[in-house]
């Protein structure tokens, strides 16, 4: 294979996951939890990897993390229960036990069964 195609590649690459974050973005503006939820972890992905065109990061993905439990997302909600209670000190997010413990309780209130049995350790 040559550098052109291997460009070639990573352009399509790097179009397909922008405009799956952008998908999900737009579905989670009209009120759908879950894509919320993706976008959060689009955001996450695309920092690890540097995509171009997509700034991530914790703080942003917190976002619609959040936004995706207000919509009931149970997977928004544990997202933004474990950021918040742990914090980050890369991005300057404090440690919030209280509000990651609200969250972790709406992630159990909403079918997430699993994670209902940590609530006591937390």
């Amino acid at each position: 294979m040559n550098y052109h195609y291997h460009l070639t590649l990573i352009i399509l690459l790097t179009a397909a996951l922008q405009g799956g974050f952008l998908e999900e973005k737009e579905a989670c503006q009209k009120g759908d939890g879950a894509a919320c939820t993706q976008a959060a972890n689009y955001l996450m992905e695309t920092k690890q990897r540097y995509e171009a065109g997509v700034e991530g990061g914790l703080a942003k993905a917190l976002v619609y993390a959040k936004r995706g439990c207000a919509l009931e997302d149970a997977d928004g909600c544990l997202f933004a229960a474990m950021v918040l209670y742990y914090g980050d000190d890369w991005e300057k997010i404090p440690a919030d036990k209280e509000a990651g413990r609200r969250y972790l309780k709406r992630a159990c209130d909403l079918s997430k069964e699993d994670i209902c049995t940590y609530l006591h350790s937390f």
